[in-house]
């Protein structure tokens, strides 16, 4: 799969701001449990979200997932 880079586009997607936090996280290099702790929700939330994350923008990894945020721009 290729990631697009910050001069090509991609489609908007709605994300709530629980998925914007998440993957801010994980661009922090935390893991499933550590994001769980500091969001206070359980483990299996924090997997559902990256599976209904990761369809929406269409990767299969967490490295997809954080190398698309930060190409992107989305987060700095």
């Amino acid at each position: 799969m290729s990631v697009p880079t910050r001069t090509e586009s991609i489609p908007r997607i709605y994300m709530t701001s629980r998925e914007i936090e998440v993957v801010q996280l994980l661009v922090r290099g935390q893991s499933n449990a550590e994001i769980a702790a500091q969001m206070g929700i359980q483990l299996q939330t924090v997997k559902n979200m990256l599976s209904t994350l990761y369809a929406k923008l269409g990767v299969s990894t967490r490295l997809q997932l954080v190398l698309l945020a930060l190409r992107t721009g989305f987060v700095a």
